[in-house]
């Protein structure tokens, strides 16, 4: 099932970031912030009614009333200047959910820029 993220969900969306970053190229590298991770995932949570700029986009995908991943999307100006807006994908996690909640992970993030009427790139 893929739904809007809630607060309670923050524990979860932590966990399977930390993951992402145990196996990404920047694990041996560089550590995480802990209050960058707090601060991302309260920006991406407290952003979530908002339908312009600043407008932020956090569906998980849960299996077994677990929450097993996640997309994240943000809006913002075109080249931080123009007078519309293009949304990013800023994460998809997928762990232990099926292909499939991943596609509708992706198909929740293209539906929610489609609704956003300054948006003119997903």
């Amino acid at each position: 099932m893929i739904r809007p993220a809630r607060p309670t969900d923050a524990t979860a969306i932590k966990a399977l970031l930390r993951l992402q970053h145990e196996r990404s190229k920047y694990a041996d590298r560089c550590g995480i912030a802990p209050k960058a991770l707090e601060n991302v995932v309260w920006h991406l949570l407290s952003g979530q009614k908002a339908t312009g700029l600043g407008a932020t986009l956090l569906s998980v995908a849960v299996r077994d009333g677990k929450v097993v991943g996640f997309i994240a999307g943000t809006v913002g100006r075109i080249y931080a200047i123009g007078d519309k807006a293009v949304t990013n994908d800023v994460f998809l996690v997928n762990e232990g959910g099926t292909a499939a909640d991943t596609f509708a992970l992706v198909d929740s993030y293209i539906a929610w820029a489609r609704g956003i009427p300054q948006v003119i790139e997903v």
